[in-house]
């Protein structure tokens, strides 16, 4: 891997990357059962919210 640095922005963006997989592991099946509908929203808003921020990240 060489000596490269590990910058603060790159541990951003793979911390998101990371969230929006175990979101959609997890979310899709336990919201289904739970059938709450502000759950849904909740989790809508944090989904939207990586995915709006991954690429501002990912610029650094």
């Amino acid at each position: 891997m060489g000596n490269q640095p590990i910058y603060f922005w790159q541990l951003i963006t793979s911390a998101l990357g990371l969230f929006l997989v175990i979101h959609a592991m997890v979310a899709r099946d336990f919201l289904f059962f739970s059938g709450d509908e502000r759950l849904m929203r909740i989790s809508k808003f944090f989904l939207g919210l990586a995915l709006s921020l991954l690429p501002f990240f990912g610029r650094f």
